[in-house]
C-alpha cells in the first residue's frame, strides 16, 4: 500500500551515482514538473511535501497506510462474520434471536486461512471440519465450499457470482 500510494518515497532507490550524489548534496535530481506534481498530489493527500532532496521527513505515510489497512483489515472481518452467520449457519440460528456473534470467534481463522492460501480449498476444508468435529453437526461440503470460496472472493478482492440458475415454473 505504501509504495502503491507513495512512490515518490522510493524514488531514490532508482538514482545513478551522480543523482545519488545530487541527493546528498541536498539537490534534488527530478525533473521540476514531477517535484511539483508530487508536491500538489501529497499536499491534497495531507501528508508533508519531501525535503529538498526529495526525501520523505517523517513516518507520517507510513502511519497513514496503517490505519487505512487497519481499517480494510476491520471490514474484511467484518464481512466474513456476516458471511458466516448469514451464509454458511450450520446450526440455523441466523433467523432466530439467539446472539449476532455466533460465529465471531471463527472469523478471524477464516480470514487467516482465505489470506495465506492460493484458493478456498483450505478454507472449505477447515469450514466442514469445523461443522462435523466441533459443532457436532453432518457435513455439508458443498455449502462449505461455496462460503470458503465467497469469503476468498472477498479477502482477494476476486469478483465472485455464484451460480444463478433460473429455474422457471408453468
Amino acid at each position: 500500500m505504501h509504495s502503491r500510494w507513495f512512490s515518490e518515497e522510493f524514488d531514490f532507490c532508482y538514482d545513478s551515482k551522480s543523482d545519488a550524489a545530487d541527493r546528498k548534496k541536498g539537490i534534488n535530481p527530478m525533473r521540476e514538473e514531477y517535484i511539483a506534481n508530487i508536491a500538489k498530489k501529497r499536499q491534497q493527500q495531507g501528508v508533508s511535501p519531501l525535503n529538498e532532496a526529495g526525501l520523505a521527513t517523517s513516518q507520517e505515510t507510513f502511519e497513514l497506510c496503517l490505519v487505512q489497512a487497519t481499517n480494510r483489515i476491520d471490514q474484511l472481518v467484518c464481512r466474513i462474520d456476516e458471511v458466516l452467520f448469514y451464509i454458511w449457519d450450520p446450526i440455523g440460528v441466523s433467523g432466530s434471536n439467539l446472539p449476532r456473534d455466533e460465529y465471531s470467534r471463527y472469523t478471524e481463522q477464516a480470514f487467516e486461512l482465505a489470506l495465506a492460501h492460493s484458493s478456498h480449498t483450505p478454507l472449505a476444508n477447515y469450514l466442514t471440519e469445523f461443522v462435523t468435529e466441533h459443532i457436532g453437526m453432518p457435513e455439508n461440503k458443498a455449502n462449505d465450499a461455496k462460503v470458503a470460496e465467497l469469503i476468498y472472493s472477498i479477502v482477494h478482492d476476486v469478483e465472485y457470482v455464484p451460480d444463478m440458475t433460473v429455474v422457471v415454473v408453468e
